[in-house]
C-alpha cells in the first residue's frame, strides 16, 4: 500500500480506506500516535478495518499529523507499513461583536479571535429596531449600513456564519447599535426687542441633543448677538435698537449622542422695536381741536398711546382720558378764565405686535384764553351817505395783544385795519362782524346784529292853491307833497 494524505478540518472525523496492489481481503490496520505538527488528539489504533479519526487544530494556519500505518493480512504474513498525511484546517472562532454607528453610515469591522487567514463572512438580513440592513456572503470582514428613523437609539442584530478553506466555524452573533441623527426642521419666529426667546423645534429630534451656533448673520442694529457651543437648547435675547423690524438668521448644528453628523437648521429671528418717547410740549388755544403725534424718540409706526385724565394747572375744560389705542394724542382743551393754563397728559405708548408697553412719557398742553371781542362806532344811524368811524375794544388776558384784524360790514365791505372808517351809501340796516387774532395764534370774533342804520334823504316837494295866484284872490293855500318820512317842516 503507497503512502497517501488527505485533508480534513478541525474536529471533523476523517475515514480512509486504503488501496493497494492487492489489499488482501480482511486486512486491518494498526498505528501509533502520529507525529503531530499544530495539531492535537491523534490516537493509536489496532487491528482497524479503515484508517480514521479526528484530530484539532486550535491554531489559524494548516497542521499535519503522520501516521504509519502497518496493515495486518490473513494467515499473519508480514507486509510493508506505509505512511498517511493528515492536514487539518483550522476553523474560525470569532468573540461576539458589539458596534456602534450612526444612521446611514458604511460600518465595517474584521472580527477577532482565532482566525484563519482568508476567513470568509456570511450573514442573513438582521433583526431589530434599524432598518435597511441587507444579507451577504463570502465577506472578508463584517460590513453594512443600517438606518434609523427613530429619535433613540435602536439596534440590528446578524448572525454570521465563518467559513476558512471550506471549514465552518461556529456561528456567532453582531449587534450594531445605531445612534439617529438630528434632522430639524428650518423655523421663522417673532420675538420683541430684550424678551427672550427659546422657540419650540420639530423634526427628528435625538434624546440629549444639543445646539451649537455662531453669531447670527443680517444682524445690523441688534444687540445681544451671540454664539454658543451644545447648548441644551436654542435661546437668546436680541435687542432692537431702531424703529422698525429687524432680522437675524442663526444656522444652528444639532449635536446628538454618538458625534453623529446632522443637517444644519436655520432660524430666522423677527426683532420688533420697543418705544420710547421723548417728553412733549407745546401750545393751543382754548376750544381749538389738537392732535399731536410724536416723532422724537424711537417710535415702531405701529405705536398706539393710552393716557387718563390729564393733571390740570388754571382752569381748563374737556380734559379726558383716551379710548384705546389711539394713533397719536388729542383732545379739545377749554380755558375759560384770563390766564394761561397747562393741562399735563401722562402717556402710555405700545408699539404693537404683542409687544410690551414702552416707558411713559408726558404731553404738556398749555392752553391760551382766547380774545375778547368788543367794537364801537361813533354813530350808529343816520341818512346816506353816513360814514361810521369804528374803534376795536378786544382784550388780550395775560398780557396779550391782537396782530390781525378782519372786519365785514355786513355786506357793504370790509377792512383788515385795526380801527377803520366806513362810509353806507345805501339805506338799509347793517350787521357788524369783527374777527381778530390774537398774538399766541388765538382767534374769536363777534357780531352785533343791525349795528348801523342807514336811512334815505327825503324829498321836498308841495302845490298851492289857487294856481296859479292871482291878486285878485290874496289867499294861497299850500299843501305838503314831500316823501313820507319828513317829520320837521
Amino acid at each position: 500500500i503507497s503512502s497517501t494524505s488527505l485533508t480534513t478540518c478541525t474536529g471533523v472525523q476523517f475515514n480512509l480506506t486504503p488501496t493497494g496492489t492487492p489489499v488482501p481481503f480482511g486486512t486491518t490496520y494498526s498505528w501509533d500516535a502520529p507525529f503531530m505538527d499544530g495539531v492535537a488528539d491523534g490516537v493509536v489504533a489496532s487491528n482497524a478495518s479503515s484508517f480514521s479519526g479526528t484530530l484539532t487544530n486550535s491554531g489559524t494556519t494548516v497542521g499535519t499529523a503522520t501516521y504509519f500505518v502497518i496493515p495486518n493480512v490473513p494467515g499473519g504474513c508480514t507486509s510493508a507499513g506505509f505512511t498517511i498525511t493528515v492536514s487539518v484546517f483550522p476553523v474560525a472562532i470569532a468573540t461576539e461583536i458589539n458596534l456602534t454607528t450612526c444612521t446611514g453610515v458604511p460600518f465595517s469591522f474584521s472580527p477577532v479571535g482565532t482566525i484563519p487567514s482568508g476567513t470568509a463572512y456570511s450573514w442573513s438580513s438582521p433583526t431589530g429596531g434599524a432598518s435597511g440592513g441587507s444579507a451577504a456572503s463570502n465577506q472578508s470582514n463584517f460590513n453594512g449600513s443600517l438606518t434609523n428613523t427613530t429619535n433613540a437609539v435602536v439596534t440590528g442584530t446578524y448572525f454570521i456564519r465563518p467559513t476558512s478553506s471550506g471549514c465552518a466555524g461556529p456561528g456567532f452573533t453582531a449587534t450594531v447599535s445605531v445612534f439617529p441623527s438630528a434632522a430639524i426642521n428650518s423655523i421663522s419666529i417673532t420675538t420683541c426687542s430684550g424678551v427672550p426667546f427659546a422657540p419650540s423645534l420639530s423634526g427628528r429630534i435625538p434624546d440629549n441633543t444639543s445646539y451649537t451656533w455662531s453669531l447670527p448673520a443680517g444682524t445690523s442694529n441688534l444687540n445681544g448677538l451671540a454664539g454658543a457651543t451644545n447648548a441644551s437648547s436654542f435661546s437668546g435675547t436680541l435687542t432692537n435698537t431702531t424703529n422698525a423690524t429687524r432680522t437675524a438668521t442663526y444656522f444652528v448644528t444639532p449635536n446628538v449622542t454618538g458625534n453623529c453628523t446632522s443637517a444644519v437648521f436655520s432660524v430666522f429671528v423677527t426683532v420688533f422695536p420697543s418705544v420710547s418717547v421723548n417728553d412733549i410740549a407745546f401750545t393751543t388755544c382754548s376750544g381749538v381741536p389738537f392732535a399731536v403725534t410724536p416723532v422724537s424718540g424711537t417710535i415702531p409706526a405701529s405705536t398706539t398711546y393710552n393716557w387718563s385724565t390729564p393733571t390740570v394747572s388754571g382752569t381748563v375744560g374737556g380734559a379726558t382720558g383716551s379710548s384705546a389705542g389711539a394713533t397719536n394724542i388729542n383732545g379739545n382743551l377749554t380755558n375759560t378764565s384770563s390766564t394761561i393754563s397747562t393741562a399735563t397728559y401722562t402717556v402710555t405708548p405700545n408699539p404693537g405686535a404683542g409687544c410690551a408697553n414702552g416707558a411713559t412719557f408726558t404731553v404738556t398742553v398749555t392752553v391760551l384764553p382766547i380774545p375778547v371781542v368788543n367794537l364801537a362806532a361813533d354813530i350808529t344811524s343816520g341818512c346816506a351817505p353816513l360814514c361810521v368811524n369804528f374803534t376795536d375794544l378786544t382784550t388780550v388776558a395775560n398780557g396779550g395783544n391782537v396782530t390781525q384784524w378782519n372786519w365785514n360790514f355786513g355786506g357793504d365791505g370790509s377792512s383788515t385795519s385795526q380801527n377803520p372808517s366806513h362810509c353806507f351809501v345805501t339805506p338799509g340796516q347793517y350787521s357788524i362782524s369783527l374777527t381778530v387774532t390774537s398774538n399766541g395764534g388765538c382767534t374769536n370774533d363777534t357780531t352785533i346784529t343791525n349795528m348801523i342804520n342807514v336811512f334815505a334823504n327825503p324829498t321836498a316837494a308841495f302845490s298851492w292853491n289857487p294856481d296859479p295866484a292871482s291878486v285878485l284872490d290874496t289867499i294861497v293855500s299850500f299843501t305838503d307833497q314831500s316823501s313820507s318820512d319828513v317829520t320837521i317842516w
